[in-house]
């Protein structure tokens, strides 16, 4: 009796900053990445944000947000609740939304080692 081939699972990343207050600040930023895993035909993802001024008193605040897993769809889309951020997209780029600020993430699958 043949078994059947284990389930798909893939990993893909992706980063990028955002300005805020228009540049005026140098220092004002945040760095956005995401973690976005396929496990046969359900994706979940984690996001992080670090912004340098974002924190009580103007310091740093860094903050990780798990994304509920949500059924990958037939074109490669999805659409995750993740605690008060909001990913969606495609394997090729996420789009991440948190507060006002909506930020497109590229996307590039992760190799496994040795692979």
């Amino acid at each position: 009796v043949a078994s059947a081939p284990p389930p798909r699972v893939e990993e893909y990343r992706g980063g990028g900053r955002i300005i805020l207050y228009g540049g005026t600040d140098p220092n004002a930023y945040a760095d956005y990445s995401v973690t976005l895993k396929v496990t046969g035909s359900t994706v979940s993802a984690v996001v992080t944000r670090a912004c340098a001024t974002c924190g009580s008193g103007g310091g740093q605040e860094n903050r990780v947000f798990a994304c509920t897993p949500a059924p990958l769809r037939d074109d490669g889309s999805y659409n995750l609740r993740c605690n008060g951020v909001y990913v969606w997209g495609n394997l090729q780029q996420a789009k991440v939304h948190y507060s006002a600020i909506a930020v497109d993430l590229p996307l590039k699958r992760v190799e496994e080692a040795g692979g």
